[in-house]
């Protein structure tokens, strides 16, 4: 089974950046199990077509109801790295899988806040939305999440995949615009107290994408913070990791009136769903002057 077309290139000058955009599936490992899940046993499905629709290199959340336990946990996201068909197994078909969230421990999820979190979902009206997402029978493997699921469950995870720390993500620092952006990238979660102000400017949301997840959200200096340093709120961005590093490399700019421009080269991936949106705030005169310097940058790039 070859990977599914999931890669788009980039192209910035002669430099090349390669983004991986992995497909996320939801796996259920209910009480009826007698053991706890243990990844290294892999995981398998009874219908043929579930195992087919998946790749090497795609992800799934496993999420688990214990037997004597009154709560769900999350046992990790975990990537595929092959198939194969077990005929003694009551779920023949099973993908063996590589931890890539390495928990020390399952993580304890609160059903009820992530409830008001997700969007709504079709099944037994006297369940949470939480049950209806992931216990139902069948559910695991069925299609790839959404963007905003996957995002709220990444946000339970004490580590946040970023594109560059995805296998077959943006492949080395040599192919970064420069030293001092890769410094950037790799640094900016520092500046706590710019991050800080910038959720309550724009409602702990990300200004482009609308996500919520905390955990992915960052303050992003519209003059890049390696040529002024300049920590007002007119400089200030609050963006999800992956679109902060695209906005980084200008890849995504936005112009002088808060409009988004997504550049050409990512106009087949999810990227380009952004393209034309407004950041949701008043641009101030100083916020519309530096957004119009930074535009010049994504313009010049093309």
């Amino acid at each position: 089974m070859g990977p599914k077309a999931g890669f788009s290139t980039v192209s910035l000058a002669t430099k090349e950046i390669h983004l991986r955009m992995a497909t996320y599936y939801y796996a259920y490992h209910g009480p009826d199990n007698a053991e706890s899940f243990n990844y290294k046993t892999g995981y398998g499905v009874s219908q043929k077509y579930k195992q087919e629709q998946t790749s090497i290199g795609d992800r799934v959340f496993i999420i688990q109801k214990r037997k004597d336990n009154d709560y769900f946990e999350l046992c990790g996201v975990f990537e595929i790295v092959d198939c194969y068909h077990d005929p003694e197994s009551t779920r023949p078909h099973r993908m063996k899988l590589e931890d890539r969230s390495k928990l020390s421990d399952y993580v304890r999820l609160p059903e009820n806040k992530i409830s008001k979190r997700l969007p709504e979902a079709k099944g037994d009206q006297r369940w949470s939305v939480f049950k209806r997402h992931f216990c139902r029978q069948g559910v695991s493997f069925q299609s790839p999440l959404k963007e905003e699921v996957v995002s709220l469950l990444n946000s339970y995870l004490p580590r946040v995949f970023l594109p560059e720390e995805e296998p077959g993500g943006i492949e080395s620092r040599e192919n970064l615009v420069d030293e001092l952006t890769y410094q950037s990238i790799k640094s900016r979660r520092g500046q706590s107290e710019f991050r800080k102000a910038l959720l309550a400017k724009h409602d702990e949301a990300c200004c482009i994408s609308k996500c919520g997840a905390m955990a992915v959200l960052e303050a992003a200096h519209i003059i890049p913070h390696t040529e002024e340093t300049n920590y007002s709120l007119t400089n200030g961005l609050l963006l999800r990791a992956d679109i902060h590093t695209l906005y980084d490399l200008n890849f995504i700019g936005i112009d002088a009136s808060g409009k988004v421009h997504v550049s050409t080269s990512l106009k087949n991936t999810e990227y380009s769903q952004y393209h034309g949106v407004s950041i949701g705030t008043s641009v101030p005169k100083a916020m519309a002057d530096n957004l119009a310097q930074r535009f010049e940058l994504f313009e010049k790039q093309g």
